[in-house]
């Protein structure tokens, strides 16, 4: 991997709930708004696509292989990066793939073929083997380090599905410049992270409501380190509230925003909230929601009520956002 990267946000922004308890205990989290990198190494090998070599069929596409379907391993042992792959098929004549699809695991075999080119055993197949971004930290509680960020899952850039995790690090980030969003294309942080830098977190899960793991340490201070209570869904309501993010200064600040919807739900599910940005600041700066601000949380009343996930792609002031209790259960699983 680059020793300095600099990367877009993870697919931040998608371009488009238990209801309260009576005498429930309150939950305490410390807020979030940090910038974070994330770097991912995916358990096997995702395909993004087959390529013929030369004039010779792709043997991948001859044989069913097709993009988001995982390789596991081969005759037996599991994949581990690209370069594994070709070790592993170098000189055969078959091989049986384990291969993991909507899933669902079933075995194939395959017969590489000499690449008339360079004369190496090949598939015909490309892989991806890891996955690195920017995003925001959402929240962490304080007594078990444990952490919830982005509020949604890190994706395949090319096939959309969500990555299976085998191993995750957290990162400290930094947003280098912005490109503002406009109506009809949503912009983005740009940000920075070394994966020469000690990591600060462990990566543990990636699905719909976000990445989890735990903090080594507690992140950088800002003016919102005490902890707050996480309000339960029923009690969140249109009105003003007030969302926290870092952008270019590298400091967390609040900015102003309004819950324009709130959708009651009674079980975990996305788009909890739609959100609007009012404060006049973050949209000179960056047009209103742009893809690295996921996993922003948003305060209402001094309690934390929900993570942004998502901006309208016709008007980026607008977004959707999911209830922190939510991602709260995620987390404390």
């Amino acid at each position: 991997m680059n020793k300095r990267i600099i990367v877009l946000s993870i697919l931040l922004v998608a371009v488009l709930a238990s209801s309260g308890v009576a005498g429930a205990e309150e939950i305490f989290v410390v807020p979030g708004g940090q910038s974070i990198g994330v770097a991912v190494v995916t358990e096997g090998l995702v395909v993004i696509g087959n390529s013929d070599l030369g004039n010779i069929p792709s043997p991948a596409r001859l044989s069913g292989l097709r993009a988001g379907d995982r390789l596991l391993s081969v005759n037996g042992e599991s994949l581990t990066s690209a370069e594994h792959l070709l070790y592993l098929i170098d000189g055969k004549d078959s091989v049986e793939l384990l291969i993991e699809r909507d899933g669902k695991r079933f075995s194939r075999e395959i017969r590489p073929v000499h690449d008339p080119r360079d004369g190496i055993s090949r598939l015909g197949v490309w892989v991806r083997d890891s996955a690195a971004g920017i995003g925001t930290l959402s929240f962490y509680d304080p007594e078990t380090m444990k952490y919830a960020s982005l509020g949604h899952a890190i994706t395949d850039i090319d096939t959309g599905n969500i990555l299976s995790v085998e191993d995750g690090l957290l990162f400290d980030a930094a947003v280098v410049d912005i490109n503002r969003s406009e109506s009809g294309s949503p912009g983005e942080l740009i940000g920075q992270f070394s994966l020469k830098d000690a990591p600060v977190g462990t990566i543990r899960e990636n699905n719909s409501f976000g990445v989890f793991g735990e903090l080594y340490a507690k992140p950088y201070e800002s003016a919102y380190s005490g902890t707050v209570p996480i309000a339960e869904p029923a009690s969140v309501k249109n009105g003003k509230a007030i969302l926290l993010t870092t952008l270019t200064d590298g400091e967390v600040h609040a900015y102003d925003c309004e819950i324009t919807r709130c959708t009651r739900q009674d079980s975990p599910a996305m788009r909890s909230m739609s959100i609007r940005i009012t404060d006049e600041e973050l949209i000179r700066q960056t047009g209103g929601i742009a893809q690295g601000m996921s996993g922003s949380p948003i305060l209402q009343d001094g309690k934390l009520v929900g993570v942004v996930t998502h901006v309208y792609v016709g008007d980026p002031q607008q977004g959707y956002a999911v209830y922190a209790k939510w991602m709260y259960d995620e987390m404390a699983a």
